[in-house]
Parts: structure tokens; C-alpha cells; sequence
């Protein structure tokens, strides 16, 4: 079984959201529970490398190889260096694909904040007909 276009969209906004951004350099505030004595040491914070571009990349990139729709049209001589942004590494590595028409560019990187924007936005996809007796 194959998987869906939205599993693989999911799995890319994951992971940008995973990447996080917001800081968190601060004390801890008031609403923040302090852990006890008898609790599990807590776990580092990744470090800025766990976010690189090249750890993205190398994320996209097996993402891609075992979930992609299209699996013998993804391009294997492309340099992940040669690119400055997530977008148009997924766009190199799926070239073939669309080449052919078969990748509708339903292949691409979004936010957890665009998705959600989608989502409250109201918009709805039909198939345009309607069963009525």
C-alpha cells in the first residue's frame, strides 16, 4: 500500500515544526513545572545542528526514498549543497517525476502555521457532485 499525499505533507510539516524557533533561551516561567528530586534527568535541548539545513535535507531526502509515491523516479545525482532552501532540494529530487506529470507538485514543504491557517480558513475540496433522493 502506497502511502497518501497528505501522510508525506504531514511528515515534512513534522518536520519543520520539529525545528522550533521560538528560543526558549529565558527562565523558566511561572506556569513551568520544576522537576523534583526522584524525577528522570530531563533531555538536552538538540542542538543547532539538529536543524541544519544538511540534517534537513538528509531527513527529506529518506523521507522520500521510502515513502514517495514515485520511488524509481526520484533523481540520484542530486548535490544537497548545491541548494539554499528545503523547497527547491524536494523540487530537484522529484524533477523526474514531474517531468512525466506524475508528481502534481502535491510534493512541497509547509508550516505547522500554514496548515493550521488552511484548516481554520473554512476551505473545503469536494468532488463537485452531490447524491440527493
Amino acid at each position: 500500500m502506497r502511502p497518501s499525499r497528505f501522510a508525506l505533507t504531514a511528515c515534512l510539516a513534522g518536520a519543520l515544526a520539529s525545528c522550533g524557533g521560538g528560543g526558549g533561551g529565558g527562565p523558566p516561567t511561572a506556569g513551568t513545572p520544576t522537576p523534583s528530586p526522584t524525577s528522570p534527568a530531563p533531555t538536552p535541548a538538540p542542538t543547532s545542528g539538529a536543524c541544519s539545513l544538511s540534517s534537513r535535507q538528509d531527513w527529506v531526502k529518506q523521507q522520500i526514498d521510502e515513502w514517495y509515491l514515485f520511488p524509481t523516479l526520484v533523481a540520484t545525482n542530486v548535490n544537497k549543497a548545491s541548494y539554499n532552501n528545503l523547497q527547491s532540494y524536494i523540487d530537484a529530487l522529484v524533477a523526474p517525476a514531474r517531468a512525466q506529470s506524475k508528481d502534481r507538485y502535491f510534493t512541497y514543504v509547509t508550516s505547522i502555521q500554514e496548515e493550521e491557517d488552511l484548516i481554520n480558513s473554512g476551505a473545503t475540496a469536494g468532488f463537485g457532485f452531490r447524491l440527493a433522493y
